[in-house]
């Protein structure tokens, strides 16, 4: 992805939000989760006080929504990661939080990782993501908050 080098300037979210939520999903049941939680904040918050802004992993295949969700991410109060538990991170999902990690000058903040897991599913299959977004979240200073569904396979 050599077009990150190329990355618009942040995008600025509107004035009288108090609250701005980034969020990348893997799939339709993890928008589906970082849906909810955008809207159980903004319930509690007021809806005018919360912008959430969600990004699907293959969205953030096109420069442009990759851009758009990276400089998000650098201005987000709240970053949320929603995806099914797996051994790795995928590809665009790492390429993206290093991206904005690397641009992000702000330094209070929560990640919060929504984690899909199977049931019947080792914890030892999807510790390497865990650790992997505790350690950016350390990295930037960000709290971390995880949330694991476990979820039945049809």
């Amino acid at each position: 992805m050599d077009w990150i080098q190329h990355l618009k300037p942040a995008a600025s979210f509107p004035a009288e939000a108090t609250l701005q939520v980034a969020a990348v999903y893997q799939d339709p049941p993890g928008r589906k989760r970082a849906a909810a939680l955008c809207h159980r904040v903004s319930q509690m918050m007021g809806h005018s006080a919360i912008v959430s802004q969600l990004w699907s992993y293959a969205e953030l295949h096109q420069p442009d929504i990759f851009s758009q969700a990276v400089s998000a991410a650098v201005l987000a109060d709240v970053l949320v990661i929603s995806a099914q538990a797996g051994e790795s991170c995928p590809a665009v999902l790492s390429t993206w939080v290093e991206a904005w990690s690397a641009r992000r000058q702000r330094r209070e903040g929560t990640l919060i990782a929504l984690m899909s897991v199977s049931a019947g599913q080792s914890g030892v299959q999807w510790e390497k993501m865990e650790a992997y977004l505790r350690a950016v979240a350390r990295r930037n200073r960000l709290d971390f908050l995880l949330r694991e569904q476990a979820t039945t396979k049809p």
